[in-house]
């Protein structure tokens, strides 16, 4: 009797079976979710002309606290730890623009002094110009540079270009017209003034080497120290000016009316970075009858440094509409423009 077992005897019953057969009970694993940790986010408030930082905070933040300044946002964490808890100073963070994702970025400046001295890039072929093309005559044997005003004007007024990427382009562009098939052969070397560019629209060379025929000239190159200037080149007639992008435009220069006259506000730290001549006219016109011309008025470059604000003494009662002697310097009303203010 004390060896006997008294437990009731082990049934195996399947589960699917025993599903099937009760609809009371319903068993089913368990269902384990993992928790997906979402990313910090802190808002970066920077002034939209000189891209300044103001402020780095975690707290939602919508609007600016200057119609001048910008708010965007950022999830580099590490970053903006570094910079809340002092080993970094905000005087060595700037904003970069990320082409690829089309957003601001912070970054930690670097004592880089731009391209080194052998990164050189060819001209890219193309039927949509870039701010600087190159047109090669084959018949007159001419070299055509033209400073493309629109598309220039859109490039140094794109949100993608800070000043700093301005100031790198430099006053001079040096192009080394190579055979592309035998790289050391080299046809001309062509030194382009950007400031005369700029000023004269169109600079042509006189150059008895391009070859006769299509043929040979698909085998040229023109190779540029990479300033971050796009240059496109062509055979004549083979561009389109209707194709060319036409990114977000931000203005060099920005003019209010008021009743004692009319304010010219800066909105470049250094002028020479835009390829301004030692002067700059101004021609202030009547808005809505723009033959009827009050006045111009000649600024030195160096008034425009550092976001200075200039007061020009003349009052005149019906709206004004200024344009400039440099074509490719972006100018706007604030009378009629929401985005910009002095």
């Amino acid at each position: 009797m004390d060896n006997f077992d008294w437990s009731p005897p082990e049934i195996d019953i399947p589960v699917e079976r025993f599903q099937e057969d009760t609809d009371e009970i319903d068993i089913q694993p368990r269902l384990l979710k993992k928790r997906v940790k979402k990313p910090a986010i802190f808002y970066v408030e920077f002034d939209k002309f000189n891209n300044t930082i103001f402020a780095i905070t975690p707290e939602y933040k919508e609007n600016p606290s200057s119609i001048r300044n910008s708010i965007f946002t950022t999830e580099n964490k590490e970053l903006v730890e570094r910079i809340l808890n002092g080993r970094v100073p905000l005087n060595k963070v700037s904003i970069a623009y990320n082409k690829e994702t089309k957003t601001r970025e912070l970054v930690i400046k670097t004592n880089s002094s731009g391209p080194g001295e052998f990164d050189f890039i060819f001209a890219t072929r193309s039927e949509e110009p870039a701010p600087i093309h190159i047109t090669c005559d084959l018949v007159f044997k001419n070299i055509i540079v033209d400073a493309h005003y629109d598309i220039l004007k859109q490039y140094l007024s794109a949100d993608e270009f800070s000043e700093y990427d301005l100031e790198q382009s430099n006053s001079h562009i040096n192009l080394f017209c190579i055979d592309r098939t035998d790289k050391t052969r080299l046809f001309d070397n062509i030194s382009i003034n950007i400031f005369e560019l700029c000023s004269s629209q169109r600079i042509t060379k006189k150059c008895f080497w391009l070859p006769h025929n299509h043929q040979d000239f698909d085998k040229i190159g023109f190779l540029y120290h990479n300033n971050g200037m796009p240059i496109t080149f062509s055979m004549t007639g083979e561009v389109d000016d209707s194709k060319a992008s036409k990114p977000v435009q931000k203005p060099q220069l920005i003019y209010k009316q008021t009743e004692t006259g009319i304010l010219i506000q800066s909105v470049m730290e250094f002028a020479n970075n835009y390829k301004i001549n030692d002067f700059i006219e101004l021609y202030i016109f009547d808005r809505n009858d723009p033959t009827v011309l009050y006045g111009k008025r000649k600024i030195a470059r160096e008034e425009l440094n550092n976001f200075n604000l200039i007061e020009l003494g003349e009052s005149i009662a019906r709206p004004v509409k200024i344009i400039t002697d440099h074509h490719h310097i972006h100018i706007e009303d604030v009378n009629v423009s929401t985005y910009y203010r002095i």
